[in-house]
């Protein structure tokens, strides 16, 4: 029986295993992850926006008295031995969370998570170490703007490689929000291609819909 050899395909994990962390490519890890939590459970995704879920049980209000002032209903904490079958069940949903990012991370990096509370802390920490702020991620974006705006294919550089490269590209801005038209993304790549295909480049840009084509 033949086994994948290739390291990308454990790296990308398993319908039981999670994808294992990259530095190198934080936001497709990011996403691959967001996957897998709504695979695990299609609610770990609002425990990891929201925060986790807290048993409590409401303490009724007391009206005034003659005697006495009115006392307002009230949430109190349940003690875990009063909890129910459903609060144990969402509490567990948290737990799961936190397994599923642990799993993937190396433990240099859950080392520095390990000591945090809930699946959102530890979600949003490893974001800011490894995506920044809101101030970075913005940077990046423009970064990634100007890197497409001055795409232009390598001396010697083959189509198939060109392609590659602008694929990866268009992929990292739609990660941080920035996405363009079929029509925009192909002319940009006719546009970059070396002089030797511009009879190429012109008869598709004059036969084809361009909106209807893919990169």
């Amino acid at each position: 029986m033949a086994f994948n050899t290739n390291p990308n395909f454990y790296d990308n994990g398993s319908l039981s295993k999670p994808p294992r962390f990259s530095r190198d490519n934080f936001s497709l890890w990011k996403n691959r992850m967001m996957l897998f939590f709504e695979g695990a459970d299609p609610t770990i995704p609002e425990y990891i926006k929201n925060g986790p879920y807290e048993p409590v049980r409401i303490i009724v209000a007391v009206p005034a008295t003659a005697t006495t002032e009115a006392v307002p209903e009230r949430y109190v904490v349940k003690e875990i031995r009063q909890w129910s079958d459903e609060d144990k069940k969402k509490v567990g949903i948290d737990a799961r969370a936190k397994t599923i990012i642990s799993m993937a991370l190396p433990d240099e990096v859950f080392h520095s998570i390990m000591h945090l509370k809930t699946s959102k802390e530890m979600w949003e920490t490893i974001c800011v170490q490894y995506e920044g702020t809101t101030e970075i991620q913005e940077t990046r974006k423009i970064n990634l703007v100007r890197q497409y705006e001055s795409f232009i294919a390598g001396k010697n550089e083959s189509l198939y490689d060109v392609h590659q490269r602008f694929n990866c590209l268009i992929i990292d801005l739609r990660t941080v929000g920035r996405t363009y038209s079929n029509s925009e993304v192909l002319t940009k790549l006719l546009e970059c291609l070396p002089e030797s295909w511009d009879s190429y480049s012109i008869c598709l840009k004059l036969t084809k819909d361009l909106n209807s084509l893919s990169l």
